[in-house]
């Protein structure tokens, strides 16, 4: 294996491991919990609902604590917000067996996956391309 070629595989690694890529995986296993959530709310399951919920709520706040609000700022501010918001919302959802709560929860973070993904795949593209400079 060449020098270009290590390093093209280096870089490969890098990116599937990058801050991007760590988050989305987070905001994966948020919406898996909130559809299992969901399901079980619907089948009137409450302690597997309660189980998802909570699990559901501590990636939310695993989230929250990662968020770097000095180079963030504004929209470090924002997401705290809506995670906040988040919380509160699955709690009442929880409490309340409020299934708009939820949906609306469901709502929010499947937006702000769609947003990761895009700036993940603009990541990946970034990284692609100094990869390329870099082999030759």
């Amino acid at each position: 294996m060449n020098s270009a070629s290590a390093y093209a595989q280096y870089q490969r690694m890098e990116v599937e491991t990058s801050r991007e890529r760590l988050v989305l995986l987070l905001y994966n296993g948020l919406l898996r919990f909130l559809g299992q959530a969901s399901a079980a709310m619907q089948a009137r399951q409450y302690e597997q609902q309660g189980h998802a919920i909570t699990r559901a709520q501590r990636i939310l706040l695993e989230l929250r604590h990662t968020l770097n609000f000095e180079a963030g700022g504004e929209i470090a501010r924002g997401l705290a917000a809506i995670y906040s918001y988040c919380l509160r919302r699955l709690t009442d959802a929880n409490f309340q067996n409020d299934e708009a709560a939820l949906a609306e929860v469901i709502r929010l973070i499947s937006d702000l996956h769609g947003a990761w993904v895009a700036a993940e795949q603009a990541v990946r593209r970034s990284h692609g391309q100094a990869v390329e400079v870099a082999a030759r």
